[in-house]
């Protein structure tokens, strides 16, 4: 510790700050703590945060509850697109019904009915996929 970190802690401890008996992890000097309760170490200027049994289980409870919100918002967008892309495919359901009902060509017609069946498949498909 050089000169002017103890000058430092020195003006710290006049001031009404009051000097751990922990040292900081990062440059190993002591640990101040502030009027306000909070820690700090006065050589690289951070805060600091001791973390205990309690602040473990606060900090999963905070932890669980972000996963949480994260999965209900990707839930959200995947029924979103879900819902968007069965739009798309009923669209294109009418889209094909039109041609269809214009065609006289029997193998045409088995085209349209083919990819008919892949659309509606694909629609229910998506469908169960909501629920």
């Amino acid at each position: 510790m050089d000169k002017i970190n103890i000058e430092k802690m020195a003006e710290l401890l006049r001031s009404g700050n009051t000097m751990l008996n922990k040292s900081c992890p990062e440059c190993n000097s002591p640990i101040f703590k502030n009027r306000k309760g909070e820690l700090f170490c006065p050589s690289c200027n951070r805060k600091i945060l001791i973390i205990n049994k309690t602040t473990q289980q606060e900090i999963k409870k905070i932890q669980k509850n972000q996963i949480k919100k994260k999965t209900q918002i990707l839930n959200n967008d995947k029924d979103d697109l879900i819902n968007q892309t069965i739009n798309s495919l009923k669209e294109k359901l009418i889209w094909i019904l039109k041609i269809m009902k214009k065609e006289e060509q029997a193998e045409q017609i088995k085209k349209y009915i083919k990819l008919l069946k892949e659309i509606y498949e694909l629609i229910f498909l998506l469908s169960d996929k909501k629920l």
